[in-house]
């Protein structure tokens, strides 16, 4: 694998802003799972989100952390702007549902901050046609897999957490995200091979390393983004692959912060 800077063209503007929107911490975990049950035939639109959950300054300060985010495509944001953020948060985060920072989901897992996501997602650069699979890579909430959703023809959302895998997918099915296969990680392995090859692949988790598994489960030319790093500290790199599996080419962007995957060719379990 050979690592590369990013073209000049790219190189973040670090400020004191772009540097909070651009961070995904990890926040304590909601020890009430209950705050997750839903009205199971109700139906939440985003118009439903910006009239009875947040203040229209609210929804315009988020819509200006998320456009105003290095490397963001505009499809992205839109399509992300169109997703009710509180309806992928425990009801005791959704008032701040619409604030650009990361939220607990429970199970010592977070839901991203959206400009981090949003510019994660623009550098999956997927094909505005909406013709590419992709494989989201510990999905929790499912709040990117919805996105993922509005740009692609098919998301498979890989979650190793049981309890979190099964909310996901009856969410996203009440939310009609219909083009969304929520599946429990296989043990012992990352990803869906499956499924497997993917156009794009995006990992809400940090790893040493770009993980040879997942590398694998790319079509050439097909991209990856995720975050590299130690345990707790990461920065983000887009990993393209080149005709055979292991022609990979590695960009580094910003620092951030991310759980630590979990896997073999990432790190261990705790205790393990």
């Amino acid at each position: 694998m050979t690592a590369t800077p990013p073209p000049s063209p790219h190189t973040p503007i670090v400020t004191a802003t772009s540097l909070l929107a651009l961070y995904a911490v990890s926040l304590p975990r909601i020890s009430n799972s209950s705050s997750w049950v839903q009205d199971a035939k109700s139906t939440v639109t985003p118009t439903d989100l910006h009239r009875t959950r947040q203040t229209g300054t609210d929804v315009e300060r988020l819509e200006r952390a998320v456009r105003s985010a290095n490397h963001v495509d505009e499809r992205v944001a839109d399509a992300l702007l169109e997703v009710p953020r509180d309806q992928f948060v425990p009801n005791s985060m959704r008032s701040h549902a619409c604030e650009d920072q990361a939220l607990p989901i429970g199970s010592e897992q977070s839901i991203s901050q959206p400009s981090l996501v949003a510019v994660m997602v623009s550098l999956l650069n997927l094909n505005p046609d909406r013709t590419d699979l992709v494989l989201d890579v510990g999905c929790g909430s499912g709040y990117t897999s919805a996105i993922l959703s509005k740009l692609s023809v098919r998301v498979v959302a890989v979650e190793r957490i049981d309890s979190l895998a099964a909310e996901c997918a009856k969410r996203l099915k009440r939310l009609r995200f219909n083009n969304v296969d929520v599946v429990t990680a296989p043990r012992n392995t990352l990803g869906y091979p499956e499924r497997a090859p993917y156009n794009a692949i995006l990992v809400s988790a940090g790893a040493p390393d770009a993980p040879e598994s997942l590398c694998r489960q790319l079509v050439p030319k097909g991209r990856m983004v995720l975050p590299i790093g130690d345990r707790t500290h990461q920065r983000l790199a887009v990993v393209e692959r080149g005709e055979q599996p292991g022609d990979l080419k590695t960009s580094f962007y910003q620092s951030c912060r991310f759980v630590p995957l979990i896997g073999p060719g990432a790190w261990p379990a705790e205790g393990e």
